[in-house]
């Protein structure tokens, strides 16, 4: 049986073996258990993006609604200037004809 020498401790090289299958082990081990937390967190972050992305998206149909109300406000307040300016218009137009009669009548 072959011994060597590891800390001043002498141990049979099957069991320096084994041991090393075991680091390897625990090793391995230790691998998939960062490879799950990486995943974990992959996870969690495609979970945070999606989530801010629906967000994004319900935000940018609220202010879409938003601008359509505020043109169909524009619009109705733009219709309800032009008929005044036309009803001004009107009166003015009349007014003029009642001047021009006026002074028409005179001279």
């Amino acid at each position: 049986m072959r011994y060597l020498k590891r800390a001043k401790v002498l141990a049979p090289a099957h069991h320096i073996a084994a041991r090393c299958y075991h680091h390897t082990d625990d090793h391995t081990v230790a691998l998939k258990a960062q490879n799950e937390k990486s995943g974990e967190i992959q996870r969690d972050t495609k979970r945070a993006l999606e989530e801010r992305l629906r967000s994004q998206e319900e935000h940018t149909e609220a202010l879409n609604k938003q601008i359509l109300t505020d043109r169909a406000k524009q619009k109705e307040r733009f219709q309800k200037v032009n008929e005044a300016l036309a009803a001004l218009e009107h009166h003015l137009e009349l007014g003029n004809n009642k001047m021009d009669t006026i002074i028409n009548s005179e001279i």
